[in-house]
């Protein structure tokens, strides 16, 4: 494929009648799903939400690809014409599902060659995603219980993903004091 079209099977449809796909574009804003009218079933069309994802490193077209809510990383990956020769999959949760204007970075297995010391451990990031966190994961944070992780969660779903860490100041209940606690803690 050219990685602007990929196909899914339609779930609706595949369990009627277990031959219906689904065609993903980057421009496509609804969903078609076809059923086979040969078999006596209607044509059925369903619109759904969209979002938009990144996708680039080590895959065959890196750009801005269009998806239907629900997708995961490897449909994002498929979208982009699927991951490149050297590319490192093992490095992403593939399985997980995409959210809009999220950045999908497909690394790359080749050796890097760094600056750093020889043999050094590259540094992971361990803060949480506000805009990604489920609220066990909210609730590690200093300060943060279980009101609070649920009103960052009904925040984020009422007005989309957090543009800046310093933006969950915005949720009711999260003053400057408490921001200042978890502000090494926390990125989008």
């Amino acid at each position: 494929m050219s990685g602007l079209f990929s196909t899914a099977a339609c779930a609706g449809c595949a369990e009627k009648t277990g031959t219906a796909d689904v065609i993903i574009s980057q421009s496509q804003t609804q969903d078609v799903c076809q059923t086979d009218e040969d078999a006596g079933l209607p044509t059925q069309t369903a619109s759904s939400r969209m979002v938009k994802v990144y996708v680039c490193g080590e895959v065959e077209s890196e750009g801005v690809y269009t998806l239907p809510e629900g997708s995961r990383v490897t449909d994002a990956i498929d979208a982009a014409g699927g991951a490149a020769q050297d590319a490192d999959l093992r490095q992403l949760n593939l399985a997980e599902t995409v959210q809009d204007a999220q950045k999908i970075l497909v690394p790359s297995a080749a050796p890097q060659s760094g600056t750093g010391e020889s043999g050094s451990v590259p540094q992971t990031d361990s803060r949480i995603d506000i805009n990604r966190a489920d609220a066990p994961a909210l609730m590690t944070l200093p300060g943060i219980g279980e009101a609070r992780a649920a009103a960052i969660i009904a925040y984020r779903n009422e007005h989309g993903p957090f543009a800046a860490a310093e933006d969950i100041m915005q949720v009711p209940g999260i003053k400057h004091s408490a921001y200042e606690k978890i502000r090494d803690r926390i990125k989008v």
